[in-house]
């Protein structure tokens, strides 16, 4: 079996997991980013809509002013909705990614198991060679002893 293969496509599976979380990390970067200016878009807002409110507006402005902060409090809520959306996706990822590491280890412990067994059957056939002239010498040497005494 080449592991060489294996190894090589399981390292670009892995590359690909990173690459993804990479993507998912930024996203939800972005997304938080997002939120963080939509919860001080509303702030500022409702901040405003109170001192309004103290000033004395009317109705229809007040009304008018209301709608608009339910519009963002309706952004703001989608935009919490997606982060989780993509919390989730980085969370695929990243289990994505450690079990692509998982996988190249697994290859690389098989691969370094077949290279270690390769080795001692190696050394057992050289051993077996170097019994076998061992064998041929003894062989030799005893055959050329019982000439000698006929």
């Amino acid at each position: 079996m080449n592991f060489k293969t294996v190894l090589d496509y399981r390292r670009s599976l892995e590359e690909q997991a990173r690459i993804g979380l990479a993507v998912a990390a930024r996203e939800l970067e972005d997304r938080l980013a997002t939120v963080r200016a939509l919860e001080q878009d509303l702030d500022r807002f409702l901040e405003d809509l109170m001192r309004g409110n103290r000033q004395g507006l009317p109705a229809s402005d007040g009304l008018m002013r209301y709608h608009f902060a339910d519009h963002l409090a309706a952004n703001l809520a989608a935009a919490r909705r997606e982060v989780e959306q993509v919390r989730i996706r980085k969370e695929r990822h990243e289990n994505a990614l450690r079990e692509a590491m998982r996988d190249c280890r697994v290859v690389e412990t098989l691969d370094a198991r077949r290279a270690t067994e390769q080795g001692r059957r190696a050394v057992r056939a050289a051993q077996h060679l170097h019994d076998e002239a061992g064998i041929r010498r003894w062989r030799e040497v005893a055959h050329v002893g019982t000439r000698d005494e006929t």
